[in-house]
């Protein structure tokens, strides 16, 4: 069950994994629409900074960033040249499933809600088309 520690800068959830690693501190990255790539890449560094001071390892990690196109393409040079894992959220279709994975990111964290809506949505064209019995 996830339980909220003290907070920084953002929220900080704590999750249960296997005994054998340790719990994992998923930090979110709070940002606004107009951010780019190097801002998000900056407080990345920073939280996992602060967290080390805290003796956090990197490695326990997981920054939160917002997958849009910024964030995408900033979670690829976190993962690949500061090994710095990342939960991609705010994920809503296929295509930013496909840029996470070809980013190499550690986390996705799709919407179900919208996947549900979707096969309801299905669902019921397909017994709207469907002739009288």
């Amino acid at each position: 069950m996830p339980r909220r520690v003290p907070r920084l800068l953002g929220n900080v959830q704590v999750t249960s994994r296997p005994a054998t690693l340790g719990p994992l501190f998923d930090i979110a990255c709070r940002v606004g629409a107009d951010d780019d790539i190097n801002f998000f890449i900056d407080k990345a560094l920073h939280l996992i900074e602060l967290y080390g001071s805290l003796g956090i390892p990197k490695e326990r990690i997981l920054i939160k960033i917002a997958s849009t196109w910024e964030g995408i393409q900033a979670a690829r040079e976190l993962e690949s040249k500061h090994q710095i894992h990342c939960n991609l959220t705010l994920l809503f279709g296929f295509g930013q499933a496909v840029a996470c994975a070809e980013a190499g990111v550690t986390l996705i964290s799709p919407f179900v809600g919208r996947v549900s809506i979707f096969e309801f949505v299905r669902d019921l064209k397909t017994q709207i088309a469907s002739p009288d019995p």
